[in-house]
C-alpha cells in the first residue's frame, strides 16, 4: 500500500498507513500543521512529505498540482516528472508556502498528487496553521460618510501593535493608499506589557475629487534588513458630492476590435449653470460635449460623447476622464476597454 511519512520539527518520523491504491479508487490525505506564527512572518514555510509505494504495482506520478500559491517539487537525484515509483520505493515531495501575502487567521493550502491513468487526485498534501495578527486596527473601516466638496473631515483610527509578534528592531508605521487621506499621529501613545497603542487622525483633503472614496489604510512593518510587510489594513469609504454628477459613473466600451473606433455617451448634470472642462490623459480618447435641455430651472445637463480611436493597441485600456467645474471641483470618470483581434485573424 502507499504510505506517507511526515518529518516533524523534532526530526522524528511518524508513519500513516492507507488502503491500497492499486485500483485507483482511493484518495489519501496527509497534513502538516506548522502551528501559530506572527503575521509579519516572511520566511517561506516548507515541509517534506514522503510517498512510499508498499504495493506490488508500480505507480507513475505525472503531476503535482497546487490549489493555491504553494510550490511543490520532487526531491532526490533525477526526480523529475513523470516519475515511476517502483514497488517498495519512496520519493520525497517538498511543499513550500510563501506567507508574505496571506492575511492573519487560519491557513490551509494543498497540493494534489496525480497518478497516470487517474482523473482524480491520488493524494492530497495539506499545510495548515494560523497567522497571528501583529496589529489590530479600530474601527474596521475608515468611513467618512457623505461629504460635500470642500469639506475637511477627520476620523480617528486606533492601532495596537503586539511587539512580541514582531521581529526585534522592526519599524512600524501607517500609510494611506489614497493620497487624499492624510495620517497624523496623536501626541500620546500607550504601552502595556508587549502591546503598544497609538491613536491617529485621518483627515480627508478639502481638494479631494468628487465621487466614491477608495483605498486603504495599511499597517506596515519593516524588519531590520528586510522588505516591508503589510500586517493589517482597513478600507477607506465615503462619497464626495459636488456641483456635477455623471450618469453612468463609468465609461465601459467592452470588447473592441483593434483598428476599429467605438463610442459611448454619458450625461453630466450640474447643480447650477457653468462651464465645464473635460480632459483625458489618453491619446486614444476624444471627447465632445453638448448642452441638453434641463428638467429643472437650476440644473443643466451636458451630453458627453466619448470616442475610442482605432489606434488603440491590443490589450486592456484603463484610463479616466477629468471633469473640472468653474469653481475648481474635479470629477474623475473611469474609462475601460478591452482591445482584441478579430476572430480568425492570424
Amino acid at each position: 500500500m502507499l504510505c506517507f511519512l511526515q518529518h516533524v520539527l523534532s526530526a522524528d518520523v511518524s508513519a500513516i498507513a492507507f488502503k491500497t491504491l492499486a485500483d485507483h479508487e482511493q484518495s489519501i490525505y496527509s497534513s502538516y500543521n506548522f502551528g501559530s506564527l506572527n503575521g509579519s512572518h516572511s520566511a517561506p514555510l516548507s515541509h517534506i512529505f514522503v510517498l512510499h509505494n508498499s504495493t506490488t504495482l508500480s505507480q507513475t506520478i505525472i503531476s503535482l498540482r497546487p490549489t493555491c500559491g504553494c510550490a511543490s517539487t520532487l526531491l532526490g537525484v533525477n526526480n523529475t516528472l513523470p516519475f515511476l515509483l517502483l514497488p517498495g520505493r519512496q520519493v520525497s515531495v517538498r511543499v513550500t508556502l510563501d506567507p508574505t501575502n496571506l492575511p492573519p487567521g487560519p491557513v490551509s493550502k494543498t497540493v494534489w498528487v496525480y497518478f497516470k491513468g487517474q482523473d482524480t487526485p491520488a493524494a492530497t498534501l495539506e499545510m495548515t496553521g494560523t497567522l497571528l495578527p501583529a496589529v489590530k486596527l479600530s474601527p474596521i473601516a475608515l468611513d467618512f460618510g457623505p461629504v460635500r466638496a470642500g469639506g475637511s473631515i477627520t476620523r480617528s483610527l486606533a492601532v495596537t501593535w503586539d511587539i512580541a509578534l514582531l521581529p526585534k528592531g522592526s519599524q512600524c508605521r501607517l500609510i494611506s493608499t489614497n493620497l487624499e487621506v492624510q495620517i497624523t499621529p496623536e501626541p500620546s501613545s500607550i504601552g502595556a506589557g508587549t502591546a503598544s497603542s497609538q491613536a491617529y487622525r485621518c483627515t480627508l483633503s478639502p481638494q479631494a475629487d468628487l465621487g466614491e472614496l477608495s483605498g486603504k489604510i495599511e499597517a506596515v512593518v519593516t524588519p531590520p534588513g528586510a522588505k516591508s510587510v503589510v500586517v493589517g489594513a482597513v478600507p477607506i469609504r465615503g462619497d464626495i458630492s459636488g456641483d456635477v454628477v455623471a450618469s453612468p459613473a463609468v465609461v465601459a466600451f467592452g470588447s473592441v476590435t483593434v483598428g476599429q473606433a467605438a463610442s459611448q455617451q454619458i450625461i453630466l448634470t450640474l447643480s447650477h449653470p457653468g462651464k465645464l472642462v473635460v480632459t483625458s490623459v489618453s491619446s486614444y480618447l476624444t471627447v465632445q460635449q453638448r448642452s441638453l435641455p434641463g428638467d429643472t430651472p437650476n440644473a443643466t445637463q451636458v451630453l458627453l460623447s466619448i470616442a475610442l480611436t482605432g489606434k488603440a493597441p491590443v490589450g486592456s485600456l484603463a484610463t479616466e476622464l477629468t471633469v473640472t467645474t468653474e469653481n475648481g471641483q474635479h470629477l474623475k470618470v473611469p474609462v475601460f476597454a478591452l482591445v482584441g483581434v478579430a476572430e480568425g485573424t492570424p
